[in-house]
Order: C-alpha cells, then structure tokens, then sequence
C-alpha cells in the first residue's frame, strides 16, 4: 500500500510523529528535488506487514528553503536534514546538532552542488577553520575484542 501526501510546510512535524509513533512506521529517505515548480523534499516512511509506504511532499519557497526539522523525532533524519542543507542549502529550522555532514571546509561558502543554478565547481580555497575532530576516550577495556586483539601484538 503506498499513500501520498502533499503538506504545507508547517504539518512535516506532525505527520512525521503520527508515523513514527504510533503507526508502526520508520523513515526511510528524506530526498530534495529541484522541479519545474521549485523545490520539493519528500519524506518516506515505509512499515510492515503489510508492505506500507507513506510520502509527504512539502515544496519550499526557493527564495528562503527551509523547513522544520525532524530530528528531535527520530536520529537518521538530523542526518538526511544536514546533508540536504550541505549539498541543497535547505536549512532545517531549530536543528540540534546544525554542524556539516558531507560539506567540507575548502568549499566555498553559499556553494550547493546539488542546486541547479550551482554551475560548475568554483575555485575551492584555503579551509575555513580546522575540521572539528573529537577526542576518543575510550580505553583498551572498551575498544572491541579485535582492537584489543590487534594493538597486543
């Protein structure tokens, strides 16, 4: 069975929670389209048995993409929204971890390779900072069998 749903802007939140939390349903894709109308980011969600899948569809104003995040509802769709924001410049509103995914620090500012209007890759220049790297803490105790398997040798 397979449902779409065209939305406004404003309902991703409420239809995304009704999925997730009670009808059994997981996300499966978050895809940005550039289309004859604009822009459009479809949600997928899919659930089983039986075999169910639910679109929603919300277009964005090209003049100012974005929309509501979702990631407060379920972790892989932070991710989807980060990427669509490095590679589309769709800004989710209110994220809580609004850091790069796959946009790295050479390209140029205001970039989205994914945007129709991008062109051909600009001059990439000097990093803008240094690439945030976190400190692992953890100890041989809590490394895998193999890792402590392999730094006894």
């Amino acid at each position: 069975m397979r449902t779409n749903h065209e939305i406004s802007l404003t309902e991703p939140p409420s239809y995304a929670e009704e999925l997730l939390r009670t009808g059994g349903h997981r996300l499966t894709l978050i895809a940005a389209h550039h289309d004859e109308h604009g822009i459009r980011v479809v949600y997928v969600f899919t659930a089983d048995p039986p075999d169910t899948r639910s679109e929603l569809h919300v277009r964005l104003d090209p003049d100012r993409p974005e929309l509501p995040t979702l990631a407060h509802l379920s972790f892989p769709t932070g991710r989807f929204e980060r990427e669509m924001r490095d590679l589309f410049g769709i800004v989710p509103l209110d994220h809580p971890l609004p850091h790069r995914l796959v946009r790295h620090f050479h390209w140029p500012r205001g970039w989205y390779p994914m945007h129709p209007d991008a062109g051909p890759p600009p001059r990439f220049s000097e990093q803008e900072g240094p690439y945030p790297s976190w400190k692992s803490r953890a100890t041989a105790s809590t490394r895998s069998p193999s890792a402590r398997s392999t730094q006894a040798s």
